[in-house]
Formats: structure tokens, C-alpha cells, sequence
């Protein structure tokens, strides 16, 4: 049984002890300051190059699973027979419409399902290669899904990741300390953006994860919702001083994520338009001049995605609300929306920069795992 550790902020550390006093639990240095970047950041660097200060010995692990508190449950996602895929017209109110598709039955997995859908991952035979693995999240569309595995065709991994310790410092990526939310989206990006860094989502497995309306993100969701435009202190703790001091890559990932979220505002349902002529202009929203001239990037990645998004609607495809605007069936035929809608419209951005980037949909393995995976589980979250 590999260790299980819990990750807490050390004015929180008594009352964890109190309630787990047999868990394993790590005290952060300092409180994370609603920076949830940190504490995952904290996690790469004590696993990834560790040492015990008598005796120097090192403390490392080739892979750590890094997991939030609010995970629910694993299910196994089976294909189902043709005969049983056909789309149902159904009424919807006055009109008429066509559901989805079912291509997937979920099997619930209440006994050891997670070690069941962690061992899937890790027994891939190309899983040293891969910098950061995660799965699909059901949203209720996971039914939908045509790829077991999407080898570099997601930036969508969140809550629930597999790092690759070596091959992320070897790339040279690590968690953006300064990040209060979309840190998971942040370090998929960063690692796309790296020659031979490669990112793998199974959609053999979904999980279910719950939202609370308090907790360790309290603050932050508060925020985000009485804000009518994303703002960079909503992003990233410390604002613009703070973004001024990262290193340049991880600098520009930060504005393309902020460029993603006001435009994505801009597009909400109660100002929804599919007419391909209206949707470009949302790129306005997100290339405004500030006084540190970080426009360029953020105006080229909003852009791009409002580009993208023309697309969908020139292509005459079904619009689907999601919790932040317009997502529509992708390529693959994959359905997702709120992050995955993020996620694939800064994926589009990286393939138009390096034609080299593109998703792959890649067989299942059945090699022995690489080595022992530490679990995670990030409790400040």
C-alpha cells in the first residue's frame, strides 16, 4: 500500500490531528495565503528533491498522485453495444431536439475503484514518458466520450493527477506558487508548451467530484463571482507585482488563462450569440492595455480562441452551456464543458503556434506499473 499524506495549512494542522490522529499529515511552511498554486507547488519540490537534514539521505518518489478532498467516487466507463448508441429525438419544452449519443455505459466502482483507475494508468507501458496523467471528470456527458485515451489531446486534467517527478523538472515545469485557481490548467499548459512533454487523460474512467460552498477556495469563489470581468488579482495572489517577478513562461501562461476567463465571461449564457460575425469581437474584451504592457499575449491568445469558437459556429455545430459560456462537441466527438472548454481553446492556441502539438488517440496498455506512486491528497484545496 503506497503512503497517503495530507496536505494542510499549519494554522489547520491541531484540528486535522484531532479528527485523523492515525493519518499521515504534512503541515505546510506557511499558510498558503488562498494561493491553492503553493501547496501543490510545495508538494512537486519535497517529493521531487527532498533530503533528511542528519543524515542527507534523500526523500523522492518517480511518481506522486495528487488528489483533492472533494473526490466522490471512480466508475468505469463500458461501451456499449451498437444497437443501444442511437440518439433519442426527444421533446424539450416546445421544440424538438436530439440527445447525444450514448456511446458509454458507467459502471460504479464502489469498492477500490480508485486503486483500480490509478493502476490502469500507471501499468501503461508509455507512462515514463508521460509528464502528468489525469482522467475525465463526469459532468453527465461522460457517456458520450469515443477515446479510452487521449495521449497530448487535453489540457483538461484537474483534481486528480499523476506526476511524473523526473520528467517534469527534466522539462522543467513546476507549479505556479502565486496561482489561486486554474493551477492544474496552468501546469498542463506549461507542460505542452515543452518539446517531448507529454500529457495523457484515460477516459476508460471518469470520477464524480463535489463543490462546497465553504472551504480552503472559499474566498476565491466569492470573488470570482462578484467580479463582472476576471481580474488578475482574482488569478493570481499578489496581482501584477506578483506576475511581474515569475519566470517568463510561467508569466505567459498566466495571462493566456486570465485571456480564456474574460472571455469566457464575455460569452455567458444571458449574452449568448452563435452568429460567427459577433463572436470574434468578445476578443476585445481580453486585449485591453494595462500599464506593464501584457496586452500582445493575452490579445493573440483571445484571438485565437474567439477564432475558434466562429468555427464551431460557422460549422453549424449545437451549442452546449456549460457553467461558463459556449463548449460544443469537439472533433473527437468528446463532450465536456467549464475547464475542458479552457482547456481546449488554449490547446488550440499552442497547435496554432507549434504545429508540432496535436492529440492522439492511443491504445491501452497492459504493462507491469514503472514503480511505487505516492497518493496525495490536498486537503487546503
Amino acid at each position: 500500500m503506497p503512503p497517503i499524506v495530507m496536505v494542510v495549512e499549519p494554522q489547520e494542522e491541531e484540528l486535522y490531528r484531532a479528527a485523523w490522529p492515525d493519518a499521515l499529515l504534512l503541515a505546510l511552511p506557511r499558510a498558503n495565503g488562498t494561493a491553492i498554486g503553493y501547496t501543490r507547488w510545495v508538494v512537486q519540490v519535497l517529493c521531487t528533491a527532498a533530503h533528511e537534514e542528519k543524515t542527507g539521505r534523500p526523500f523522492r518518489f518517480p511518481f506522486v498522485w495528487m488528489a483533492d478532498d472533494l473526490l466522490v467516487a471512480f466508475y468505469r466507463l463500458e461501451p456499449l453495444p451498437a444497437a443501444a448508441r442511437a440518439p433519442r429525438d426527444v421533446e424539450k419544452g416546445t421544440k424538438a431536439w436530439t440527445s447525444e449519443p450514448k456511446r458509454c455505459a458507467l459502471r460504479g466502482l464502489p469498492d477500490r475503484g480508485f486503486r483500480e483507475a490509478f493502476l490502469a494508468v500507471q501499468r501503461r507501458e508509455d507512462i515514463c514518458d508521460i509528464a502528468l496523467a489525469g482522467f475525465l471528470r463526469d459532468r453527465g456527458s461522460a457517456i458520450c466520450v469515443r477515446r479510452r485515451w487521449v495521449l497530448d489531446g487535453s489540457l483538461a486534467l484537474q483534481k486528480i493527477v499523476l506526476l511524473n517527478l523526473p520528467k517534469l523538472a527534466q522539462l522543467g515545469v513546476w507549479y505556479c506558487p502565486v496561482l489561486r485557481k486554474s493551477e492544474d490548467l496552468a501546469i498542463c499548459y506549461e507542460v505542452a508548451r515543452r518539446p517531448g512533454g507529454h500529457l495523457l487523460k484515460a477516459q476508460c474512467y471518469c470520477y464524480r467530484a463535489v463543490h462546497l460552498e465553504r472551504g480552503g477556495a472559499e474566498e476565491v469563489r466569492s470573488e470570482s463571482r462578484q467580479n463582472l470581468r476576471a481580474t488578475l488579482g482574482e488569478l493570481v495572489l499578489g496581482g501584477q507585482g506578483a506576475v511581474r517577478q515569475l519566470p517568463g513562461d510561467q508569466r505567459a501562461t498566466t495571462e493566456a488563462i486570465l485571456a480564456w476567463l474574460q472571455l469566457a465571461q464575455s460569452r455567458r449564457p444571458a449574452a449568448i450569440s452563435t452568429n460567427p460575425a459577433t463572436l470574434p469581437a468578445a476578443a476585445a474584451v481580453a486585449s485591453e492595455t494595462d500599464a506593464h504592457g501584457t496586452a500582445p499575449a493575452a490579445a493573440k491568445t483571445a484571438a485565437t480562441i474567439a477564432a475558434a469558437a466562429s468555427a464551431v459556429a460557422a460549422a453549424g455545430q449545437r451549442p452546449r452551456i456549460g457553467a461558463l459560456g459556449v463548449t460544443a462537441e469537439d472533433e473527437h466527438g468528446d463532450l465536456d464543458d467549464g475547464v475542458e472548454a479552457a482547456a481546449e481553446r488554449l490547446l488550440e492556441d499552442l497547435r496554432h503556434r507549434s504545429p508540432a502539438v496535436s492529440g492522439a488517440a492511443v491504445p491501452a496498455s497492459a504493462s507491469p506499473a514503472p514503480g511505487p506512486a505516492a497518493a496525495v491528497s490536498v486537503a487546503s484545496a
